[in-house]
């Protein structure tokens, strides 16, 4: 029921503060599992640091500094924002969810279970200090994002204003074979999400810009590769998938744990391979060539991330290469698991900031949150988002005696000596948004362009990734083009002028800028040089004082870093859920029989995923899985033709030398 813009019930297994990507994930997943959820958010939009913003409301954000929060509301206000009704419903006051099909939210908001903690179940006015419980004052973190640079060119034009969507953690990316697909199947969050498949990957060499292949048939189609190049990257790929698939020679663990640069070394693949599998095939964020280097990636750590990669090519028939970009922007995830969470009885309240943790006085655990307009809400466990962060008094006010979960939501996973995350050493993800009026290459619409360390700046010790996307992926008007780019710094300057240069090499003059097709191995111009109508820089921090919310046994979810995939915040996240729910199945398929409008390609794609131990989305634009078939078989003839072809095509090089 509604009492005085209260929530009932006010007591539930778990409450989550943030609608960011993590802890809408851990939402859904708790909601799944048949828990009783609160999710709240003070903000009036569903993504947090995770969002996708439209163009006007970037231009705010900007004006603003990088800050979304108005001045706090007066109770009364906060009374009035939002209603909500015994059934769990939330009115449309409350904030819609921005989707390409928001009428599919109204169907499900109103299935909350009702369930309720029974260990406490007292009225939310009643004063905490009755039942034993402190409070610890909280507040949002509202210096998160800093150096925000607005550039708008006069009289340029933009289009339609409402067709733009903007990643604020942007560029995003994720494997057509990630766990983050079959999470979406698994939740039932893929009815609320679709994608577009990327259609080419670009490596910048230092001189031009080369296509990486993206499969063994792109390989051998590559006229840049020398035949001995071939014969080694493809020797080598197939030791990567033996070894995924058990077979083969053992490789010794003290090789396993070795870089796996060295490992690539030894293997006599050349340093121009040893840099497109590095950087673009396994996405390594830092420079692996440098041996003082913590961050270097281990061999294991590098065959798991190669053979994510070759399960991910092919996975689709309509998406060219390994990766998947969300239709509307990255922020489509964190509200399709929103809206999953929901399907399962998961109560959403936007606009309903809170003040303070309620901490039991005997063991300093966590046992709920006190809101702004003074309701008082009770919880088992809490997970927080990255802006939550404790106010005053000694060590934030908080008490010493506490378990503390410790755990990095996005920390990289890219070396197995990283023990904490990038942060000791980067302490800010710089990132760039432009708008410009033509593509980078003709006939290519969504593409990934990767810059590894030490090709644009001697000072560049950490890649820069931009991402180009159109029309095509639903965030901008037909004719217009995003660039999205971003690369970890330790110092504000040094990752804004790295970004310029990398801007400057994308939008280069025809006659001072070339690229290297595979195919041809011919240089071929770049379309006109195209012009950039809006732009926004803006450095991100990766941690804030939230961590220390953790002495209370409060779960804290991270900002988003530099990675591009969604690999590492996944694990994390699992982790966290594994601490506070224990005993407890990670998203456990749920039937509900409402949702059958793709049943049938759901249960192609679910088969397909428990032979290859893999799956996929089953809305990638309608996507059409690879076919079936003895995939074993089919590798070992298409190996064995390979290396036909390869050896027939060696023996005419040799006759022509002759």
């Amino acid at each position: 029921m509604e009492m005085d813009g209260f929530i009932e019930p006010n007591s539930f297994d778990l409450i989550v503060l943030g609608t960011g990507f993590p802890e809408s994930i851990l939402a859904a997943a708790a909601a799944n599992a048949g828990c009783s959820v609160l999710h709240l958010d003070h903000q009036d939009f569903y993504g947090a640091h995770w969002t996708s913003l439209t163009l006007p409301q970037f231009r705010t954000w900007a004006a603003a500094g990088g800050s979304f929060d108005p001045p706090p509301a007066s109770p009364k206000e906060q009374d009035s924002g939002v209603s909500i009704t015994s059934s769990g419903s939330v009115l449309e006051s409350a904030g819609d969810l921005k989707s390409s099909d928001k009428s599919s939210a109204d169907s499900f908001v109103d299935q909350s279970n009702g369930k309720v903690n029974e260990e406490i179940s007292n009225p939310s006015a009643q004063d905490p200090r009755e039942i034993g419980l402190e409070t610890i004052e909280v507040k949002y973190d509202n210096d998160l994002y800093s150096d925000v640079q607005l550039r708008e060119v006069e009289g340029a034009d933009l289009g339609a204003l409402r067709f733009y969507n903007l990643d604020l953690s942007g560029p995003r990316l994720t494997f057509c074979g990630s766990h983050l697909v079959n999470l979406l199947l698994r939740s039932g969050a893929n009815h609320y999400v679709e994608f577009k498949g990327v259609d080419a990957t670009y490596l910048w060499t230092g001189t031009v810009l080369s296509a990486v292949p993206s499969s063994r048939a792109d390989i051998f189609k590559d006229k840049s590769l020398s035949l001995s190049d071939k014969r080694f990257l493809m020797r080598f790929f197939r030791l990567v998938t033996d070894h995924a698939n058990g077979e083969g020679a053992e490789i010794p663990k003290e090789t396993l744990d070795s870089p796996f640069v060295e490992f690539m070394r030894l293997q006599n693949l050349p340093a121009s391979m040893q840099s497109i599998i590095l950087y673009a095939i396994a996405l390594v964020d830092t420079d692996q060539f440098d041996e003082s280097s913590p961050y270097r990636l281990t061999t294991e750590d590098g065959f798991r991330k190669l053979t994510l990669y070759l399960s991910s090519v092919g996975k689709f028939t309509n998406a060219p290469t390994a990766f998947l970009y969300p239709l509307y922007g990255a922020g489509e995830l964190p509200q399709a698991f929103c809206r999953s969470s929901a399907v399962n009885g998961a109560l959403y309240v936007l606009r309903r900031p809170i003040k303070a943790v309620l901490v039991d006085k005997e063991t300093s655990e966590c046992r709920g949150v006190h809101t702004l307009n003074g309701q008082s809400l009770y919880c088992k466990k809490l997970i927080v988002g990255p802006s939550v962060v404790p106010t005053s008094g000694p060590e934030g006010g908080l008490p010493s005696l506490a378990k503390e979960i410790s755990h990095s939501v996005d920390a990289p996973v890219e070396a197995a000596s990283v023990k904490s995350s990038l942060g000791e050493a980067y302490t800010k993800v710089a990132r760039y948004i432009c708008i410009t009026d033509k593509s980078l290459f003709e006939g290519q619409t969504t593409l990934l362009v990767i810059f590894p360390p030490k090709t644009i700046s001697v000072n560049q010790s950490a890649v820069v990734r931009a991402m180009q996307l159109s029309n095509a992926a639903a965030v901008c008007p037909d004719g217009k083009y995003l660039l999205q780019l971003s690369t970890l710094c330790s110092d504000a300057a040094d990752g804004e002028e790295i970004l310029k240069t990398a801007v400057d090499i994308l939008l280069a003059r025809p006659d001072e800028q070339k690229s290297v097709t595979p195919e041809t191995n011919e240089e071929s111009y770049l379309s006109s040089s195209p012009k950039v109508l809006w732009s926004v820089a803006f450095k991100q921090a990766l941690q804030t004082e939230s961590k220390k919310l953790t002495r209370l046994g409060i779960a804290v979810c991270d900002l988003p870093n530099g990675a591009l995939d969604c690999e590492g915040v996944l694990t994390a996240t699992e982790k966290i859920f594994t601490e506070c729910f224990p005993d407890t199945e990670f998203f456990k398929k749920v039937v509900r029989p409402q949702e059958d409008e793709f049943e049938e390609f759901d249960e192609e794609v679910e088969a397909s995923a428990e032979e290859e131990q893999n799956t996929a989305t089953d809305s990638l634009q309608k996507p059409v899985p690879a076919k079936d078939g003895d995939s074993k078989q089919q590798n070992m003839e298409g190996e064995a033709l390979e290396e036909k072809a390869l050896s027939e095509e060696e023996e005419k090089a040799k006759a022509e030398d002759s």
